[in-house]
């Protein structure tokens, strides 16, 4: 492939264009063989080593937030907004803390990281005001 060619590469809705190689992962492996976290890298043009972990740790995220959100809806988050998520996330920084050097009764604390992660991302979206009914 002479300098400059093209080379079909995955965009952000999943179909192929034309775009420039990139020295990916992802570009080095047959399409029928790329998973997510090798799109998602390519995609966002990744670099960093650990960057593929966070990835599929965001996505765990994500999952958990779909999930929950079935559950609970939208408007315990709508009826309170930042303040009420901030309070939240306060309870399961508490709940860190109180279990700092000892094993939990009840949820894994990994349970209450990742709520707290999900939190970060719920409260960006009601301050962007793309929470549904936010305050």
């Amino acid at each position: 492939m002479e300098d400059g060619a093209t080379t079909t590469q995955v965009d952000t809705t999943w179909r192929s264009r034309e775009v420039r190689p990139c020295q990916c992962r992802a570009c080095s492996i047959a399409d029928s063989e790329l998973t997510l976290v090798d799109r998602i890298e390519c995609i966002l043009g990744l670099t960093e080593p650990l960057s593929r972990e966070f990835i599929r740790v965001a996505l765990e995220d994500i999952k958990t937030f779909d999930r929950k959100q079935h559950d609970y809806g939208s408007e315990n988050i709508a009826a309170f907004g930042e303040m009420g998520v901030l309070v939240r996330a306060n309870d399961k920084m508490a709940r860190l803390r109180n279990l700092t050097g000892r094993a939990p009764e009840n949820e894994a604390v990994e349970d209450s990281w990742q709520d707290l992660s999900v939190y970060g991302v719920i409260a960006r979206m009601v301050r962007a005001g793309v929470w549904p009914n936010s305050q």
